[in-house]
């Protein structure tokens, strides 16, 4: 009986000293905080208690956030998409450019050939057409 009797007492002790102010005293050089007020006290601002929000606010809330990330997945969707296409195309053209070479070394090759087997009397022309193939390859395959 005696320890309800306590927290009764303390639990309106507790309740009691919500409602009140503090005070902000500086004596002495010293800074201190009371609930009373003292000579030259500055009495301290408490911010007010957000209000209650009810349900119907959060499920509004709740909404438009869902939609917002919503609308970001979309977003993120159709850039990865985009950047997809775009790595697609550079690696189809990088390939288009690895044929394009291969098939001008070829050429280069064959006119080589051609002008090591050639007689004297067609040397020079096919000297010629092996000076364009390496040009040719040079031009369009750096390195």
């Amino acid at each position: 009986m005696r320890a309800v009797l306590v927290l009764v007492t303390l639990l309106w002790c507790c309740s009691q000293a919500d409602g009140q102010g503090f005070y902000k005293c500086q004596l002495d050089g010293k800074l201190s905080y009371t609930d009373a007020p003292c000579p030259r006290g500055v009495p301290l601002a408490v911010a007010p208690a957000p209000p209650a929000r009810s349900e119907a606010d959060d499920a509004a809330q709740l909404r438009r956030q869902q939609l917002l990330v919503s609308q970001l997945a979309r977003e993120r969707h159709k850039r990865e998409d985009k950047e997809e296409r775009v790595q697609q195309r550079e690696q189809r053209s990088a390939a288009s450019r690895q044929r394009a070479c291969a098939k001008l070394r070829l050429h280069k090759k064959w006119a080589d050939d051609d002008l090591r087997r050639a007689t004297p009397r067609k040397s020079a022309a096919l000297t010629r057409k092996a000076q364009r193939s390496a040009e040719a390859l040079a031009l369009s395959c750096p390195g």
